[in-house]
């Protein structure tokens, strides 16, 4: 494999983190055809360690957090509904573009075991990353990146005041995608002591999941259904689910990391569930619409559009103060970090090109009428 090539890999998978790039207009029709084929090789790639060496981005990453299922059946009791929630991966304090840019320099070495990356190598892709990096001025609470208990936190609050009485019962793991397959069978478990205790009361089961952890949701309940589980979930709702990727990153991204863990690779339905619930967002690459999902799909991004259109329109103003400005505009308004926080913590952003605020709720208006 040529050396151009391997750059081209990286620096391109991190290109396309901007909304207004694609892989094809930074390579040449010969790169192009080299990158289709590390995809196509990527059933034959076999674990390997990761890297001892890595790119330091403020804070290092901390180590697993041990996991501790707090469930008492006797909490289902006098309940109308139980939540089961995943959560996705921990990005921990260097956020969504510096975890990319670690996963990319361990992929490098799953697929070039032996040939260390040049320092320059890597400070180039760092550079490239937060050069494209959305600048958004206030996330208000948006702490997904680090926090074990965002989702469940998020459920609470928004549940808590909305007639039924829900329980929500957080399922936790690692939030390392390289220990998925260990969760799956944590989830099995805990999936089925929990149906248990909401049979005995006649109560239904919703799953809601974000992110990575509606891959490990999904694989959980095809896998019972495989086992024979009694397990039934009345509703499983996915928010920025990367189940069907539409980004060709991020397709290889979920695609390695499944054959490394053994996980499923064909999205399918699990027969034991009623209804599926898919909320996504076109400015949220982790996420897509989901056909599969037949309780339907929510965009929930819609309403920036207008404001998209007023943001491409200063793009071409002749004063490059409000060129400038309207350039960084739109970047924020197609941040991946903040939609993909969205569903929980909603979207606020104002934007000084059109001097006009964003401030769009997503889990009240969208999700909550659908639990």
């Amino acid at each position: 494999m040529k050396s151009r090539s391997v750059l081209a890999f990286v620096i391109v998978f991190g290109l396309s983190l901007s909304p207004l790039a694609r892989a094809a207009d930074f390579l040449e029709s010969s790169d192009v055809e080299e990158l289709g084929q590390i995809k196509a090789r990527a059933s034959e790639f076999k674990p390997a360690p990761a890297p001892v060496e890595s790119v330091q981005l403020g804070t290092p990453v901390q180590a697993d957090a041990p996991v501790d299922f707090k469930f008492n059946p006797e909490d289902v009791k006098g309940k109308d509904v139980v939540v089961l929630s995943v959560c996705g991966l921990n990005f921990g304090s260097i956020g969504i573009g510096g975890f990319q840019v670690d996963m990319l320099l361990w992929y490098y070495h799953r697929l070039f075991p032996n040939k260390p990356i040049p320092v320059k190598l890597q400070n180039d892709i760092v550079q490239a990353v937060h050069a494209l990096s959305a600048p958004v001025d206030k996330l208000q609470g948006n702490s997904f990146g680090s926090a074990d208990n965002y989702l469940e936190d998020a459920l609470r609050g928004q549940l808590s005041g909305a007639g039924k009485k829900y329980l929500v019962v957080p399922m936790p793991w690692t939030r390392n995608p390289q220990k998925s397959d260990a969760a799956v069978a944590d989830f099995k478990a805990w999936t089925a002591q929990v149906y248990a205790a909401a049979q005995k009361n006649g109560k239904p089961v919703y799953v809601v999941a974000h992110s990575w952890g509606t891959l490990l949701a999904l694989e959980t309940l095809e896998g019972l259904s495989k086992e024979g589980s009694p397990v039934h979930v009345e509703k499983l709702v996915t928010l920025g689910s990367p189940l069907v990727p539409s980004q060709w990153w991020v397709k290889l991204f979920v695609r390695l990391e499944e054959h490394f863990q053994g996980m499923e690779q064909k999205v399918s339905k699990p027969a034991n569930v009623k209804t599926w619930i898919n909320f996504w967002a076109k400015r949220d690459q982790f996420s897509n619409s989901i056909p599969l999902a037949d309780g339907g799909n929510c965009r929930v991004d819609a309403p920036a559009d207008p404001l998209a259109e007023m943001i491409q329109r200063a793009l071409f103003n002749p004063l490059s103060a409000i060129k400038k400005l309207a350039a960084k505009d739109w970047l924020a308004l197609n941040s991946i970090d903040s939609w993909h926080g969205s569903y929980m913590f909603g979207y606020h952003q104002f934007f000084p090109s059109i001097k006009q605020t964003a401030d769009i709720e997503v889990f009240g208006p969208d999700i909550l009428p659908k639990l």
